[in-house]
C-alpha cells in the first residue's frame, strides 16, 4: 500500500502517511499536542509597489514553494497560506518524538532560505516566525474539508509572529521548554496577547547546539540491564580474543536505554582490552548528506571537526591513509582520501558524479581505512539510531564486515522498533537484542540514584506510571523535583492521577509517535481500551469493539502486546504504562470519550440487573462520572441529556461509595463520595455524599478533613429528620474516635433515640453498638453492656444479620476486656459465622484481629500468629491503617 499523494509506503490500515502526513482515509476529529509554525513575509507591500504584479506573485510563490519544502523536510504540513503568510502544523496529522524542536529548526531554516533567496533576487524580503506548543483540536473542516487545527495554541503562535521582529524566530515557553536542550536562546521578555488574559513569555531562538534528534545525556543511574551487558562482552569476547568480527543490534522503543547499554558495554572494552571506540549516529531529518553516520565515524578516526577546512582535512586524511595504509595500496591513498573527504560532505571531484560509483568508492575507501585501524588494535564501532540510516550506510557496513570477518570488530548498533531495519548476513557473528520495560526492582534502583525526594509510595506509584522504561522515569521524577522546588504541592499524586494535564510534553511526543505508526485497527483497539479503563475484562472490550467498529480484536491484542503497549493476563488486558493509555485516551475529542463512556454505562446497566456486583457498580459509576464530567466542558453532545446523565452518575456514585462502606473499604468510598459531591449542585444532593464522605474519612480517623465535612452538615438547613439523626451519629461516633467521651456518648445516646423514633432500626443498632463501646471506654461496664445487649436486640428483631454480627463482635470485645475469654471465644466465632455468610471481608478482620488477641491470652500462639498472618493483608488492602495498626 503506497501514500496517495508522495508514494512512500505505508503501514497497512495507516491513517495518514508517516512520511508526507497526507490523509489516506476519512477520520475522525483528534485532539493532539502540535507545535504552530506562523511565518509572515515582511517587505510584501514595498515589494508590489516598486513591480510588476506577475513578477511580485511569481516571486512571492518561489519563496513559499521554497518555505514549504523546509517545513515538510523537518516533518511538518503546510496548514494553510493566507496572502503574504503561511501556517504550519508539527504533530499533527502525524507525532514525532520531537516535534517542537523540528519546528524551531524549521523556522531557523526557513530564515536562511529566505535570506538567501533575498540575496540573489536583490530585494530586500525578511520573515517572521512565531512557534507555539499545546494542545488542538485537529481534524477536516466542515467548510472546506482541509485538515486544520483550532485552539489558543494558534491564535498565540500568531500573536508571537506579530512580536517577533523581521528575521526572528519567537517561541512560547512551552516551545522553548520542549527545545532548550537542543536550541540556544536569548530571553525576548513578556508578550502581549491581545484578546486574551495575561501576557506569555517569549524568547528568540538563535541555533541549534546538537544534531537533529539527539537527546540530552541521561542521568539516570545504569541498572536493570547486567544480563544483557554480560551477554554483549561474551560476544565481544568472541570478536577479540578469536578473533572474528561480531555485529549487535539492539533494539527497543525510545527511551529504554539502547544507546547507554551500548556505550556501557564499549566502555567495558576499552578497559579490557584497551579497544578504540569510534562512534556515529544517523538523524532522521536536516542533514543530506548520505553518509552522516560514517562521517561521524571518521571525523573521529582523523580527530576532525566539522569545522576544519577542506585543505586541512585533506592534509589530514591523506597523512593518516598514508602513514597506516601499507605500501601495496600506496597509489590508491589519493583515491581513497577523495571518497572520505566526500563521505564528510566536502566538495570534491565525486560530486556529481555517478552515485552508485561514488558509494563504491566511499564503502572501498572506508574499508580500508577501518582494515588499518584494526590491525593495531581491536575496534568498537557505536552507531546509534540506525532505523534512520541509508541503505548505502547498511551497504557499507555488509561489505566491511564480510571483508573484515577475521577482525577484533565489534559492531554496537541501535534502532528503535522490535524489529531489525535490515538484515545483517554474513560470515561474522550477530546478534539481535531486544529491550524491553526494567521491572520493578530495576525501576526503583534508577529512581533512588537520582537526585529527587520520595516516599517509597511515591515512588511505586511513578515505576507504575512510567511503564518501567528509564527515560520516563528520569522525567517523571523531574518533574516531581521541579515541582518540589516551586512549592506546587502533591506532585506525586497529579502524576498519578492527572492524567495527560500531568505528562512533560517530551513524553506525549514520544508516546504519540509510538501510537501514530499503529494500523488504523490496532489504534481503534488501543482507544477503546482506553476508554474502557487502564485494565479490565477482554471480553468487555470485545464486546465494545464488536458494537462499534465491527472488530474481531484478538488479532490486535496480540500486536499491542508484542509492541509492550498492553500486557494480557488471561481474561483480562492491562496497559503497561499509565501514561500509554493516557495519551491514546487523550487523543480522542471529549464528545467521542463522552459517548463512549455512556454507551459503555448504559450497557453495563441494562445487561447487569440488581443486585450488582460491587465490581458492575463501580464501573457503571465511573463511567457516567466521566460522562457527566465530559458533557460538563460541552455545549452540546448528540444523544446525550446531561441532567440525565449528571443524575445517573449521582445515583451510581452513591451506590458505590455506600457499597465500599459496607465492604469496609473507606479510603475507595472516599474516592467516590468526593466525586459525587464535585458533580452535585444543589444542597440536598451535596447532604447526601458530604455524609458519606463523612463516614469514610471518620474510619480512616482523617479527623481534620471529617470534622471539615460534619461542620459544612451541620450548616445546612435542609437536612431531613432521618439524615440530621445520622449525622448526629456520627459526631458521636467522631467525638468517640478522638477521645471526647463525654461529648460523644451524649450524642449517640441522643442518636439512638432519635432513630428509634424514626424506626430506622438499622442505624439504631449501629448507634447503640457506638454507644456501647463509648461507654466501655469511659469505665462504665454496666451501661456498657446494656447498650451492646440493646444492639444486637433491635439487629436481631429487625432481621439486620450484620448489625447483629457487629454487636457479637463489640459483645466479644466486652468479655474480652471484662476477663471472661471463654465468652469472648463464643461470641466472636458467633459473629464470624454470620460475616462469613454475608462474606463482610472488613467485618471478618476485625472479628479475627480479636480472636487472634483471645488466643494470644489463652497461650495458642500459633493460631493467634495465623490469624494475624490473614488478617494484615486484608487491612492493608482496604487502605484501614487503625485495623492494621491494632
Amino acid at each position: 500500500m503506497r501514500c496517495s499523494s508522495c508514494g512512500a509506503d505505508l503501514t497497512p490500515g495507516a491513517r495518514f502517511c508517516s512520511h508526507c502526513g497526507t490523509q489516506q482515509s476519512a477520520g475522525d476529529e483528534e485532539r493532539r499536542i502540535v507545535t504552530a509554525l506562523f511565518a509572515d513575509v515582511v517587505g510584501f507591500t514595498a515589494l508590489a509597489e516598486s513591480r510588476d504584479p506577475e513578477d511580485v506573485k511569481h516571486m512571492i510563490d518561489r519563496v513559499f514553494e521554497r518555505l514549504a519544502d523546509d517545513i515538510v523536510s523537518f516533518g511538518g504540513v503546510v496548514d494553510k497560506i493566507l496572502g503574504d503568510g503561511i501556517v504550519a502544523l508539527f504533530g499533527a496529522p502525524v507525532a514525532h518524538e520531537d516535534d517542537p524542536e523540528r519546528a524551531v529548526r524549521a523556522g531557523l531554516r526557513m530564515q536562511q532560505t529566505v535570506a538567501s533567496m533575498s540575496a540573489d533576487a536583490e530585494s530586500q524580503l525578511e520573515i517572521r516566525v512565531g512557534i507555539n506548543t499545546g494542545e488542538v483540536l485537529v481534524g477536516m473542516s466542515s467548510a472546506g474539508g482541509d485538515y486544520t487545527a483550532m485552539g489558543d495554541v494558534m491564535n498565540i503562535a500568531s500573536r508571537l509572529e506579530t512580536a517577533a521582529e523581521p528575521g526572528q524566530v519567537l517561541v512560547g515557553d512551552p516551545t522553548h521548554q520542549a527545545t532548550v536542550d537542543g536550541i540556544s536562546y536569548r530571553h525576548f521578555g513578556s508578550v502581549d496577547t491581545r484578546g486574551r488574559e495575561g501576557m506569555v513569555e517569549a524568547w528568540v531562538a538563535l541555533s541549534p547546539i546538537r544534531p537533529p534528534g539527539a537527546r540530552r545525556r541521561r542521568i539516570v543511574p545504569f541498572t536493570g540491564r547486567e544480563h544483557e551487558l554480560a551477554l554483549l562482552g561474551a560476544q565481544a569476547r568472541l570478536a577479540i580474543e578469536t578473533p572474528r568480527a561480531q555485529a549487535a543490534l539492539i533494539l527497543g522503543e525510545s527511551g529504554m536505554g539502547k544507546t547507554r547499554v551500548a556505550e556501557e558495554a564499549a566502555a567495558h572494552l576499552v578497559s579490557i582490552y584497551n579497544a578504540r571506540v569510534l562512534e556515529g549516529r544517523a538523524v532522521p531529518y536536516g542533514e543530506a548528506n548520505v553518509w552522516w553516520p560514517i562521517a561521524e565515524v571518521l571525523r573521529q578516526a582523523f580527530n576532525l571537526t566539522t569545522e576544519t577546512a577542506p585543505d586541512d582535512a585533506r592534509a589530514v586524511v591523506l597523512g593518516g591513509l598514508s602513514l597506516h595504509l601499507g605500501p601495496e595500496v600506496a597509489d590508491e591513498v589519493p583515491r581513497f582520501t577523495t571518497a572520505i573527504l566526500h563521505a564528510l560532505g566536502y566538495h570534491t571531484s565525486l560530486r556529481g558524479g555517478d552515485r552508485e560509483r561514488n558509494r563504491a568508492e566511499v564503502t572501498l575507501a572506508v574499508t580500508r581505512a577501518i582494515e588499518a585501524e584494526l590491525a593495531r588494535r581491536p575496534l568498537v564501532l557505536v552507531l546509534s539510531d540506525m532505523h534512520w540510516a541509508a541503505d548505502a550506510v547498511w551497504n557499507l557496513i555488509r561489505h566491511l564486515l564480510t571483508e573484515v570477518a577475521r577482525s577484533p570488530l565489534v559492531l554496537l548498533m541501535t534502532a528503535k522498533g522490535s524489529e531489525p531495519p535490515q538484515q545483517l548476513d554474513g560470515r561474522h557473528g550477530s546478534l539481535v537484542l531486544p529491550l524491553g520495560p526494567l521491572d520493578e526492582a530495576a525501576s526503583l534502583a534508577v529512581l533512588a540514584g537520582l537526585d529527587v525526594e520520595l516516599t517509597d509510595d511515591a515512588a511505586r506509584q511513578i515505576v507504575a506510571r512510567s511503564g518501567g522504561n528509564p527515560f520516563f522515569l528520569e522525567e517523571l521524577a523531574g518533574l516531581v523535583k521541579a515541582r518540589q522546588g516551586d512549592g506546587a504541592g502533591a506532585s506525586v499524586e497529579e502524576l498519578t492521577t492527572g492524567g495527560l494535564a500531568s505528562l512533560p510534553d517530551t513524553l506525549r511526543g514520544i508516546i504519540a509517535a509510538r501510537l501514530d505508526a499503529l494500523s488504523s485497527e490496532d489504534r481503534d483497539v488501543l482507544e477503546g481500551a482506553a476508554v474502557l479503563g487502564r485494565n479490565g475484562p477482554i471480553a468487555g472490550l470485545s464486546t465494545m469493539m464488536a458494537v462499534t467498529h465491527g472488530y474481531d480484536i484478538a488479532g490486535s491484542l496480540q500486536r499491542l502486546a508484542e509492541l509492550d503497549l498492553i500486557s494480557l493476563d488471561g481474561s483480562r488486558y492491562e496497559f503497561r504504562s499509565d501514561m500509554v493509555r493516557d495519551v491514546a485516551y487523550g487523543t480522542l475529542t471529549k464528545t467521542s470519550r463522552a459517548i463512549s463512556h455512556f454507551r459503555i454505562a448504559d450497557y453495563l446497566e441494562s445487561t447487569n440487573e440488581p443486585p450488582r456486583r460491587n465490581s458492575i457498580v463501580a464501573a457503571i459509576a465511573d463511567h457516567y462520572r466521566a460522562t457527566a464530567d465530559l458533557v460538563g466542558d460541552l455545549a452540546d453532545v448528540q444523544g446525550i441529556d446531561r441532567a440525565e446523565a449528571v443524575s445517573k452518575a449521582l445515583d451510581f456514585l452513591n451506590e458505590a461509595g455506600e457499597r465500599a462502606l459496607e465492604a469496609a473499604a473507606p479510603v475507595e468510598a472516599e474516592r467516590w463520595f468526593t466525586s459525587g459531591l464535585d458533580l452535585a449542585d444543589d444542597d440536598i444532593t451535596r447532604a447526601r455524599f458530604l455524609y458519606g464522605r463523612l463516614r469514610a474519612r471518620s474510619e480512616v480517623r482523617d479527623f481534620p478533613g471529617a470534622r471539615s465535612d460534619l461542620e459544612r452538615l451541620e450548616s445546612m438547613s435542609a437536612l431531613d429528620p432521618v439524615l440530621s439523626a445520622n449525622v448526629l451519629l456520627e459526631a458521636g461516633e467522631l467525638d468517640r474516635k478522638a477521645s471526647d467521651l463525654d461529648r460523644g456518648a451524649a450524642r449517640l445516646r441522643e442518636a439512638a433515640d432519635r432513630l428509634e423514633a424514626l424506626r430506622e432500626t438499622g442505624r439504631q443498632a449501629l448507634a447503640l453498638r457506638l454507644l456501647g463501646m463509648t461507654e466501655l471506654q469511659r469505665g462504665d461496664a454496666p451501661m456498657a453492656r446494656s447498650a451492646l445487649e440493646r444492639s444486637r436486640a433491635v439487629a436481631a428483631e429487625s432481621g439486620d444479620a450484620r448489625a447483629e454480627a457487629w454487636a457479637l463482635q463489640s459483645l466479644g470485645l466486652y468479655a474480652f476486656q471484662s476477663g471472661d475469654l471463654a465468652d469472648a471465644r463464643r461470641l466472636v466465632d458467633e459473629s464470624t459465622v454470620i460475616f462469613t455468610e454475608l462474606d463482610d471481608q472488613g467485618g471478618l478482620a476485625w472479628a479475627r484481629g480479636l480472636d487472634a488477641w483471645v488466643a494470644f491470652h489463652f497461650g495458642d500462639f500459633e493460631r493467634a500468629r495465623s490469624l494475624v498472618d490473614e488478617v494484615l493483608p486484608e487491612t492493608h488492602r482496604r487502605g484501614d491503617p487503625w485495623a492494621e495498626a491494632i
